[in-house]
């Protein structure tokens, strides 16, 4: 599908598949808020019906019709006596309405709220399952939109349609008992209503077009706010600042262009619609008189009309808001439509996958041409292997082979003499503790960073991961140990310092297979030689992969490969 220019049945498609997700997701809650929707227009159909009765003694005196007799009946043949007990009646379905409608508030409320969880949780599921050859494409300022606005965006839609769903329910009663009591009126109403409709409908075409303008911008805005963030150090740095404060200033610009635009249209939508009731409204005053209804019929169907009004816009509005927020529907949807649901099922397993692992004529190749491959490499388990290379010889890629991200195009990879396949990457993976150049830290205390990928680990054992990583100094001259906190991307620690920690981390998982990619470079070579030598002499040492550019980081390693052209020279 087409996310920027659909077709009409493509986003009613799009609509459709919205629909079928909530229906699926609210199952015996969304019946109990359909039952408690109908309940509730009926009660109101109750009221209006009761009001005719009322206005009748009120005007003529005792009932001397069925409705009469029936209070007769009752003992209530006086105009006092049967105007107590209507207005008794009155009043309790009046109650009882207010009570329904909050129960169905709330139905329809954990409805969707849960919806939005559900969505989000959904999307980030998947990803989080998705191939590193997928995710690696992947712009940071679109998955962030995807799950802060398009979902969001995505939830409106949808209780937009459970609002719409109760305006149909709401018109469709009052139009029966309105018809009953002044058909020819009624009909000449609903005539003007289909006019009014496709009138409204015309105007409100362009609110597609406005909700993908502000969907690419806020996309823009994310996009230029991390820029901020990891740039603004450099910026600093040269007095450039300022040209993150204009981009912003762009991008705000088209944001506030496109929610205005939007705001405008719906604005003048509501202005028309108040000008065409009154219109509508005293025309059929006038064809009521001329027709010749009764008074008090004529009262009840312009009391109904005014009532209606109010879910009749609340139908054109919401009309609106979801073609608004349907480009988010679609781009959600495309997202669960190109990766699979997860988690996998294999990956639901707990054994670990370790031993010998081989290349066997490899081959991974990007769509720029770089890579590697053909590649026949045996590593030993226990052994310490360095890989160098110029850069672009294609160390990253065989690295992310040999972590299991990326699948062989071509040849096969096999561990301790078995091909692996999907349930048996997922056990390989998690036999592997991965550290890159560039440390990931998240803004909290040292403990809960060291306990990331080990929860429930002693004490014990962090501190001897932390004097294997040489910074159980470090953290013993903190203040608050353990406890300090990192700072986003641990920004309150230097490079060295940063890539000690992550290390500790890595250790502590007690991984059969830990690879090193350019993960000391921030070391100083006398601290790096220190850690790479106690790495070395470790009784149960795990096999050690090293990228690195520093002979006197490779010197410490049992065998050196170097790459050159995505080739093993």
């Amino acid at each position: 599908m087409d996310t920027q220019h659909p077709s009409a049945s493509a986003r009613l498609a799009a609509l459709y598949r919205l629909a079928g997700n909530l229906a699926r997701y609210s199952g015996v809650h969304g019946w109990f808020a359909g039952g408690l929707m109908i309940v509730a227009a009926l009660l109101e159909g109750v009221s209006l019906v009761l009001l005719i009765p009322i206005l009748g003694v009120l005007i003529n005196g005792p009932l001397d019709n069925p409705a009469g007799e029936l209070l007769a009946f009752f003992g209530a043949a006086t105009p006092a006596a049967q105007l107590q007990f209507l207005l008794a009646g009155f009043l309790l379905a009046a109650l009882l309405r207010a009570q329904v409608i909050h129960m169905r508030d709330l139905a329809l409320a954990r409805i969707q709220y849960g919806f939005s969880g559900a969505q989000r949780n959904d999307v980030v599921g998947r990803l989080a399952h998705a191939g590193w050859s997928r995710l690696a494409t992947l712009n940071h300022a679109e998955v962030t939109t995807l799950i802060n606005s398009d979902v969001g965006l995505s939830v409106v839609a949808a209780q937009f349609m459970l609002r719409m769903a109760v305006g149909v329910l709401l018109v469709a009663v009052n139009s029966v008992i309105a018809f009953a009591l002044a058909p020819d009126l009624v009909a000449l109403l609903f005539v003007f209503l289909a006019m009014g409709a496709l009138f409204l409908w015309a105007t409100q075409r362009d609110a597609f077009a406005l909700g993908g303008h502000a969907r690419d911008s806020v996309q823009a805005m994310l996009g230029t706010t991390q820029n901020l963030l990891s740039g603004l150090k450099t910026a600093l740095a040269q007095q450039q600042q300022g040209w993150f404060v204009r981009e912003f200033q762009t991008v705000q610009a088209a944001v506030f262009d496109s929610e205005f635009s939007f705001q405008h249209s719906q604005s003048g939508a509501r202005r028309l619609f108040a000008i065409a009731s009154a219109l509508v409204a005293t025309g059929l005053v006038a064809g009521g008189f001329w027709l010749g209804v009764d008074p008090a019929s004529l009262v009840i169907v312009v009391a109904i009309l005014a009532r209606l009004s109010s879910p009749v816009l609340q139908l054109q509005q919401g009309a609106q808001q979801i073609l608004y927020c349907l480009p988010s529907v679609i781009a959600v949807q495309k997202l669960q439509r190109d990766f699979p649901a997860g988690p996998r099922a294999e990956e639901e397993q707990s054994a670990r996958l370790g031993g010998e692992l081989m290349l066997d004529l490899a081959s991974y190749r990007h769509a720029d041409g770089g890579g590697v491959g053909p590649v026949t490499l045996t590593i030993r388990k226990g052994e310490f292997l360095g890989i160098s290379g110029p850069t672009g010889a294609g160390k990253s890629t065989l690295v992310d082979l040999l972590a299991g991200l990326l699948v062989p195009q071509q040849g096969r990879m096999l561990v301790a003499g078995a091909v692996l396949d999907a349930q048996g990457y997922a056990a390989w993976r998690r036999n592997l503790a991965y550290l890159g150049q560039q440390t990931f830290l998240f803004n909290d205390s040292l403990r809960a960073n060291l306990a990331w990928s080990e929860e429930g680990c002693s004490e014990e054992r962090i501190w001897a991961a932390l004097e294997l990583a040489g910074a159980a100094e470090l953290v013993r001259g903190l203040d608050r140990g353990l406890d300090t906190p990192l700072g986003e991307q641990g920004v309150l620690f230097s490079g060295g310092e940063r890539q000690r920690i992550a290390l500790a981390r890595a250790l502590l998982r007690k991984p059969g297979f830990l690879i090193l990619d350019e993960a000391t470079s921030a070391i100083d070579i006398e601290a790096e030689e220190q850690l790479l030598d106690r790495l070395h002499s470790l009784a149960d040492r795990p096999t050690i992969v090293m990228v690195a550019h520093r002979r006197e980081s490779l010197a410490r390693c049992d065998r050196v490969i170097t790459l050159d052209g995505g080739r093993i020279v």
